[in-house]
């Protein structure tokens, strides 16, 4: 769409101004509240909603771009039939439009000096070293390409300066030659691309700043949930470690109540009597270790009881258990022999008397150590005896009281009314032979006293191994 020129009238001022023929009608003039010398270089743009609304005369229309817009603004402003005095006021600029003509002009200036450092080369090359500046610059002007520079938008530091800066921008524009006007576009271009450039560079740093953030976060949520699998961890360490405690003390508590069972099962098998050397010896060094003694002595504790006050008698039933009568022949309290066989020294074995004497303690604590020792001479002594009997009656120990009333009937060589007897264990007898009584003088009534012999022998069944010796027993009166 072509350009217009309209003139317009604000605070008390007249203004010109090259805009789109669209943004003019019927004497109104839409203008944008933002971005004007950006958008007035779109011919193609149409008013929008918010754009003000300005009344306005319209001086050129038909223009066909911006730069001809521009070019026919700046004549206007010149010396034209719309020149009013109201309209030397485009001449006065403020401190911005005179800020930005400054810069301009020292564009302007350097690329004088640059065009000027390059001329004698360039009368060189054209031949021309006797043409005046005016024919040398057309010559140059002739060389460049006469292509139409595109329409660029006026820099950016011209927004926000009125339309008095457009006409010095418009009328700047057209004065200046196409080398000039391509410095002043290189210029912009670079300066935009600075701007953008920056523009990036911030954006980029907010995202980095925001990237930082959301890493550290991300970070420190990590470092918390390690922390918290770490500390789970070890708590699971922990009781698992309590439950390996736990079921290691259950297996132990089941496996000594196996044991107990079994032991208990097998009992019966493992009270066996001792019926050789080699046995006895292993059973000495089995008493050594304090468990496997306690594990025996309440195997055998079933045989003698406890706190019974039988002593005697659950050592003879215990040692029936322990030892065979066969094998205690082989055996001598001192290891010494009648005959030229020799014999086990037995009370070299201190484990197995001690062992013994322990048991029969637990019965009958009456008996010592002394007594456990009398006790194992005795059967020693005697186990020939107690190997040849029939064991028909369990062995224990022999009553044999002497009633005083027949000992009486003795001294005096009458028949005693009561046989003279032992009471022992059904089967055993007791024998008692009176001596002869003598007397000393004829016819005397002299007693020369009475002495009788009491003889205790074991029947041919008997089973008791303490038989007692021979008692003589004298009385004189």
């Amino acid at each position: 769409m072509p350009y217009k020129i309209v003139k317009t009238f604000e605070k008390g001022n007249s203004k010109l101004s090259a805009v789109p023929s669209n943004w003019e009608k019927d004497g109104v003039l839409h203008w944008p509240r933002y971005n004007e010398n950006k958008l007035r270089r779109v011919e193609s743009s149409y008013p929008e909603y918010n754009w003000r609304k300005i009344n306005c005369k319209v001086k050129r229309s038909n223009l066909r771009t911006i730069l001809e817009a521009e070019q026919e603004l700046d004549k206007m402003c010149k010396k034209s039939d719309t020149e009013t005095d109201t309209d030397e006021q485009y001449y006065v600029t403020n401190q911005k439009e005179m800020m930005f003509s400054q810069v301009v002009q020292d564009c302007i200036m350097a690329n004088r000096k640059f065009m000027d450092a390059h001329r004698a080369a360039a009368q060189k090359r054209l031949g021309v070293f006797n043409q005046d500046s005016a024919e040398l610059e057309r010559s140059l002007r002739g060389m460049m390409v006469t292509v139409q520079p595109p329409a660029i938008p006026m820099p950016v530091a011209t927004r926000g300066l009125g339309f008095t800066a457009v006409a010095e921008y418009g009328r700047l524009t057209s004065a200046w030659n196409l080398e000039t006007l391509q410095v002043i576009c290189t210029i912009y271009q670079y300066y935009r691309v600075n701007v953008l450039v920056l523009a990036k560079l911030e954006t980029l740093q907010e995202n980095y700043k925001s990237l930082n953030e959301k890493i550290t976060e991300n970070i420190k949520a990590q470092q918390d949930e390690r922390k918290f699998i770490n500390e789970s961890v070890q708590s699971i360490l922990l009781g698992l470690s309590n439950i390996s405690v736990q079921f290691e003390h259950v297996m132990n508590q089941f496996s000594r109540a196996e044991n107990n069972k079994q032991k208990a099962n097998n009992t019966t098998n493992k009270l066996q009597t001792i019926t050789s050397e080699h046995e006895l010896h292993n059973f000495e060094k089995l008493l050594e270790n304090p468990e496997m003694e306690e594990e025996w002595k309440n195997n055998f504790s079933i045989v003698c009881g406890k706190g019974k006050g039988r002593g005697v008698n659950n050592a003879y039933a215990l040692v029936d258990s322990m030892f065979s009568r066969c094998f205690l022949l082989q055996c001598s309290w001192a290891g010494g022999s009648r005959t030229s066989d020799q014999k086990i020294l037995f009370k070299s074995h201190t484990k197995i008397i001690n062992f013994f004497f322990g048991l029969i303690h637990e019965s009958d604590r009456s008996l010592s150590l002394l007594d456990c020792h009398k006790f194992f001479k005795n059967i020693l002594k005697n186990s020939r005896q107690r190997n040849e009997s029939k064991q028909e009656r369990t062995s224990r120990t022999k009553n044999r009281p002497i009633i005083k009333a027949n000992r009486k009937h003795l001294c005096n060589g009458t028949q005693p009314s009561l046989p003279i007897t032992g009471t022992s264990s059904p089967g055993n007898s007791s024998e008692v032979s009176l001596p002869a009584v003598g007397t000393s003088g004829s016819g005397s009534e002299n007693r020369s006293g009475c002495s009788e012999r009491v003889v205790e022998k074991s029947g041919p069944d008997n089973d008791d191994d303490d038989s007692m010796s021979s008692a003589s027993v004298a009385g004189t009166h």
